[in-house]
Parts: structure tokens; C-alpha cells; sequence
């Protein structure tokens, strides 16, 4: 034990001593006018006070002072015997409850203390509204949420001006559901406006306790800060509508899709390459606008899904028509939603044109080929010579 501890023990036992010798002398002092010959009363004051407030050991101590004040008056009258063996017992016992009473209240303030550390430390809170008073009351963290004063008295209609004008009919309507409808709970994003000017987000989750005529008496719930994640939504919801005005004004043939293969956003070259209105796409997938995506493809989509990249430099695609479109192609995961890409997108370049001129410049060789090949062995060939006979 160090030092602090030991100093703390001994102003607990002092304690102890002193309304022990406190109580010897008011019993002294007024038993000549009042016959007092027991020490039970005023000695039990002084071992509640002990162990209420310095625990069970001061508790104990001040029953065995008052014990051994109170031997000199059974030895002059010996009935007082069985009163100081009660006094024993109840002086035992009281300190015993008392202490375990303090303990509990000690512990019960050491939980209080890690609860409110632990909503400052996760933003979160707790709080109660007695509807019929329509008095509004919570935990530390709830009071630093809304901006409420020390002892500020908080009515539902003070707490939804704190919310932000664009979010309290909404908020009003939740709340509103499970009073009257008989609906279990509510749950509802919503902004605050702190008087700094600053905005937080909320999720207020709730309950509501009905009397036994079913009348709602009571709400309870708790506020979670949500504020980081409505800002990283944010700037993800920036993030994918700069990608889309990209992909939608991008010199190039490229599609948008979500995890679904939705079209988000399609590039005009893309809908000039495949003879599509951007408007007609949107919206659709990806297979009910090109049915005739073979198999292959489809395994290319799913692997992308998953996370990878995949290119070919030429492919061909057998369009519905009959006609055969070549391509040259890239398709790669775009965001991030819970470890997954939230969908793919598709670069194409149309290669058809190439493709057809090196399939006439191939012909074009191959009969040249031939030709010089004939005029080869024709050159190499001697000549027939007539005999004349």
C-alpha cells in the first residue's frame, strides 16, 4: 500500500474514533438529565455515520468503541448485558449493509463515470422523454449534442427548433408513428445545428413504454454521431458524379455500370459506336441492351466484379444482326462498398474498320502472292522448240 492509501485509511478509522468519542460525550452530557443507561442510540448514530461514509472496517471499529463504552454500564447494571450483545449485532450488521451500500454506490458511480466516457469517446447518447410532462432529459454527451444548459428544462417542441429546418418534419413524423400507430420503434437520420454554426449528424434510434390502458407514457432511446460517415458518403457521392461527367464527356467509347451491370453513364462515342441513345440506356443492364453477349464475356464481367482488370487488344462480337463487330477493349472495377467494387467500368475502341483493311490487305497479298508465284514458273518454264523434219 502507498502512501495516499495509507493516509486514506487513516482519516477513514479516524473518522470512526472521532463520532465514536462525539457520541460518549453527548451520552455523558445528557444522561444525568435523561437516566440514559444505554449506549444503543446514540452509539448507532455514530456507527451508521462510521460506515456510510468511511466503509465497513471504520463501521466495525466504531462498534467495538461503543461496545467498551457501554461494558462500564453492565457492569454496574447487569440487564444492560443483553442490550450491549444486541447493540453487538445490529452495530455488526449496519456496518456490513452500510458498507456494501457504499461499495455499490461507488461502483455504481465508476460505471456512471465509464458510460459517460464511453458515448464522448463514440459520439453516441442516451435519453428519456416523459411525454405527459413533455419533459425531455439525458445523458452528458445528449446535453453537449443539442446545446442544452445545466438544469435546462428541454421541451420536444425547444428540442426539434435545435434540428436542422429541412430535417424536422421528417423527424417529427418518426417520432409521431409509434405514439399513434402502435409501432414498436422509430429510427431516423437527422442534421443539428450547434450554435458555433456547425452541423452534426444523427441516428436517433427510440421506444416507446405504454401504461396499462396502452396510452404512451414514456420515450427512450439513444443519439449516435454519424457525422463522419454522412461526410465520407459525401464525398463518395462527389467522387462517383465527377466519374460520371467524365465517362460522359470522354473522347473515347465508355460505359458506367453498377454491380447489377445497370448503365449509370455511357460516353457519346460509345453510343455512336454502337448506334444507341444515352437516354434509352440508362437505366437498363447491360444485357438487355446487348442480349447477344456471348459467354466469355459474361466470365470477363463476373472476374471484374470480383476486383480484377482485364484487356484483349482485339475481340470480335457477333451482333445480333449477323454482322461481326471488332474490338479492342479494357474493363476495371470502380469505388469500394463494403470491400466489393460497386460496379465496372467498360472501355471499348471500335477496330471493325482495321480489321477490314488488313483482311483486304491480306487478300490483296495473297493474290499478288499468286500472281508472282504464276509468273514465276511461267519465266522459269523453257520454251516448247518444233522439230523440222
Amino acid at each position: 500500500m502507498n502512501s495516499t492509501g495509507k493516509l486514506s485509511a487513516v482519516r477513514r478509522y479516524g473518522l470512526a474514533v472521532l463520532l465514536t468519542a462525539a457520541a460518549f460525550a453527548v451520552r455523558m452530557a445528557i444522561e444525568p438529565f435523561l437516566g440514559l443507561q444505554s449506549p444503543r442510540l446514540l452509539f448507532l448514530v455514530a456507527v451508521i455515520a462510521s460506515a456510510r461514509f468511511a466503509g465497513v472496517g471504520p463501521g466495525l471499529l466504531s462498534t467495538l468503541l461503543g461496545g467498551l463504552c457501554g461494558w462500564y454500564s453492565a457492569l454496574a447494571h447487569p440487564a444492560d448485558v443483553v442490550n450491549l450483545a444486541l447493540f453487538a449485532v445490529i452495530g455488526a450488521g449496519i456496518s456490513l449493509v452500510s458498507g456494501q451500500s457504499r461499495r455499490s454506490a461507488s461502483q455504481i458511480t465508476k460505471s456512471e463515470e465509464r458510460l459517460r466516457l464511453a458515448e464522448i469517446a463514440a459520439g453516441n447518447s442516451s435519453w428519456e422523454w416523459d411525454i405527459a410532462a413533455d419533459r425531455i432529459s439525458g445523458s452528458g454527451e445528449f446535453n453537449r449534442q443539442f446545446d442544452i444548459a445545466p438544469g435546462q428544462v428541454l421541451r420536444f417542441a425547444d428540442w426539434l427548433k435545435r434540428l436542422h429546418p429541412e430535417d424536422r418534419e421528417r423527424v417529427r413524423q418518426a417520432v409521431s408513428d409509434p405514439l399513434h400507430n402502435n409501432v414498436d420503434g422509430s429510427e431516423v437520420e437527422y442534421r443539428v445545428l450547434h450554435k458555433d454554426g456547425s452541423v452534426q449528424w444523427l441516428l436517433g434510434k427510440g421506444a416507446v413504454r405504454l401504461d396499462a390502458a396502452g396510452r404512451p407514457t414514456r420515450a427512450f432511446g439513444i443519439a449516435i454521431d454519424i457525422t463522419a460517415r454522412k461526410q465520407a458518403e459525401e464525398l463518395l457521392r462527389a467522387s462517383d458524379e465527377l466519374l460520371r461527367t467524365f465517362v460522359k464527356n470522354v473522347p473515347a467509347a465508355v460505359a458506367m455500370l453498377d454491380r447489377e451491370l445497370r448503365y449509370l453513364q455511357v460516353s457519346d462515342r460509345w453510343c455512336a459506336n454502337f448506334s444507341l441513345e444515352s437516354a434509352k440506356m440508362l437505366g437498363r443492364t447491360h444485357y438487355e441492351i446487348f442480349p447477344e453477349i456471348p459467354e466469355r464475356w459474361k466470365e470477363v464481367h463476373r472476374r471484374c466484379l470480383a476486383g480484377e482488370t482485364l484487356r484483349a487488344e482485339e475481340d470480335y462480337f457477333d451482333r445480333a444482326d449477323g454482322s461481326r463487330q471488332w474490338l479492342r477493349w479494357e474493363i476495371r472495377p470502380w469505388g469500394d462498398r463494403g470491400g466489393q467494387p460497386e460496379g465496372i467500368l467498360i472501355f471499348s475502341e471500335e477496330i471493325t474498320g482495321r480489321k477490314r483493311n488488313e483482311e483486304i490487305l491480306r487478300q490483296s497479298e495473297a493474290t499478288t502472292r499468286t500472281l508472282l508465284e504464276t509468273a514465276s514458273q511461267a519465266i522459269l518454264k523453257p520454251p516448247h522448240r518444233r522439230s523440222w523434219r
